[in-house]
C-alpha cells in the first residue's frame, strides 16, 4: 500500500496577513461582523438566569457558567455550535437542568444520562472502541467532582496555559482543540484565568484549518493535507501571528470562526461579498472529507479544487 505525503509548508507572512484583515475587519464591523460577534459564540450565550441585564463580561453565577460551558463543550465534537446552543438552552429550561451540575450526575442512572444526551441534545458521537457518551459524560462528571469538587475553574484558574490544557485533557472526549476552546470560554467571561492569557490557543477546527488553506497560507507538498497533522501546526502559527501583529488571540479565534462557519461552510460564492479576504487573499474554497480528515486541495491533474457554486457570477450584496 502506497502511503499518503501529507507534507506541508506554513507561509507564516501571508497567515499573519490574513489573519489581520480578519480581525481589523471585525473590529470595524465590516461584512459578516455588522453583526455583533457575540451572537454567535456560545460563551456569549448563557440562559437569562446567568447574565446581568444589561449584558456585561462578567456572569451572575460564575460557577454554574463555568458548569454549562463545560457540558456545552462535552458536545464540540462534530457539533454545529448553533446547535448546541439551541439544544443545552431547551435542557436548561426543562426538567433535566440537572445535567449542567456534575454532583447531580453523578447521583443519576446512567440510562437516565443517556436519555438526555441523545434526546436533549441529540448526541450520540462514539468512536471506534469508544465508550458510550453517557459513560464518557459521567466519568468526566465523576472525576471532576472528585478531584476539582464539582468546579471546572480550578483546572483553568491561576495554571499556565499549558498545565490548563493537560488537566482537560485527562477527561473523556476533550482533546487539545476543546481544552483550548474551554480556557477561551472562561477566560473570555472572566470566570477564570490562567497565569499567561496572551499564551492561549486556538480550537483549530475544519473552519480555522481551512481558510489558510482557501488563501495559500498553507502550501500542500502533495495536494492534499490531513486536519490533524495541519491543527497542531495551527496551534502555534496562530498564536506566533497573534504576537507578531500584537493582537488580541481570542478575538481573533472567534474571528476566523466566524467567516469559516458562517461563510465559507455555505460553499456558495453570493456569500463571499460579506469576507474580508474574497478581493485579495481567497483563491479557493476547499472541503474537508469527513470520513477520512483530509482537505484535497488540488484534483489529480494539478487543478485548484473549488467548491462554491456561483462562482464567476459575480458577488451580491446582503443584509447578513
Amino acid at each position: 500500500m502506497v502511503s499518503r505525503n501529507f507534507r506541508f509548508l506554513i507561509d507564516q507572512k501571508r497567515l499573519e496577513e490574513v489573519v489581520k484583515v480578519v480581525y481589523e475587519a471585525m473590529l470595524a464591523k465590516e461584512g459578516i461582523f455588522s453583526l455583533d460577534h457575540k451572537t454567535f459564540l456560545p460563551q456569549w450565550n448563557l440562559p437569562k438566569e446567568l447574565e446581568f441585564d444589561p449584558q456585561k463580561d462578567e456572569t451572575v453565577d460564575p460557577l454554574t457558567a463555568a458548569n454549562y460551558l463545560w457540558t456545552c463543550a462535552f458536545f464540540e465534537r462534530l457539533s454545529q455550535s448553533r446547535v448546541i446552543m439551541r439544544n443545552s438552552k431547551k435542557v436548561w429550561d426543562s426538567q433535566d437542568r440537572w445535567i449542567f451540575y456534575p454532583k447531580k450526575v453523578v447521583e443519576k442512572d446512567m440510562l437516565k444520562v443517556d436519555e438526555v444526551l441523545s434526546s436533549g441534545f441529540q448526541f450520540g458521537l462514539k468512536g471506534k472502541n469508544e465508550e458510550s457518551p453517557a459513560m464518557r459524560f459521567w466519568y468526566n462528571s465523576s472525576k471532576l467532582v472528585s478531584e476539582y469538587d464539582g468546579d471546572p475553574r480550578q483546572i483553568v484558574q491561576g495554571n499556565s496555559v499549558d498545565e490548563a490544557r493537560r488537566r482537560l485533557m485527562e477527561f473523556k472526549g476533550i482533546g487539545s482543540g476543546i481544552a483550548n476552546l474551554y480556557i477561551i470560554y472562561l477566560l473570555d467571561r472572566k470566570i477564570a484565568f490562567p497565569e499567561n492569557p496572551e499564551d492561549i490557543l486556538f480550537k483549530v477546527d475544519v473552519h480555522k484549518g481551512r481558510i489558510p488553506l482557501n488563501t495559500n497560507s498553507i502550501l500542500p507538498e502533495n495536494g492534499e493535507v490531513h486536519r490533524e497533522n495541519i491543527s497542531r501546526a495551527l496551534e502555534q502559527a496562530y498564536l506566533l501571528a497573534c504576537v507578531n501583529q500584537g493582537i488580541d488571540p481570542s478575538l481573533t479565534d472567534a474571528s476566523l470562526w466566524i467567516i469559516g462557519s458562517e461563510l465559507c461552510a455555505r460553499q456558495d460564492y453570493h456569500s463571499c461579498s460579506n469576507c474580508p479576504l474574497v478581493d485579495k487573499y481567497c483563491v479557493s474554497n476547499v472541503a474537508e472529507d469527513q470520513r477520512t480528515g483530509r482537505f484535497v486541495v488540488y484534483d489529480k491533474s494539478g487543478k485548484r479544487i473549488e467548491t462554491r457554486k456561483n462562482i464567476g457570477q459575480g458577488t451580491l450584496e446582503f443584509d447578513c
